[in-house]
């Protein structure tokens, strides 16, 4: 359910209610539900960002020391 989508909810169970009192309850349940899913959404993908950029370092990181590797070997006295 998207945030829109659970507004509209809100808004929906607050006009057909008579209980300011479990519509108030309500409305905050609800908010924590969307926080919740936000939260794990955002966090998921700085996860996913995160692992990205570190595949994209340690793959650099590896070429370099390749390189280094075939610039010492090509540097080697030959004996």
């Amino acid at each position: 359910m998207t945030i829109a989508e659970r507004e509209e909810q809100i808004i929906r169970i607050k006009e057909a209610s008579f209980q300011s009192e479990l519509d108030e309850q309500l409305e905050a349940h609800l908010r924590e539900q969307v926080v919740e899913v936000v939260q794990a959404t955002i966090e998921a993908t700085l996860v996913e960002e995160v692992q990205v950029e570190l595949e994209r370092i340690v793959g650099a990181k590896t070429s370099l020391q390749q390189q280094r590797a075939n610039l010492d070997n090509s540097r080697a006295i030959p004996a």
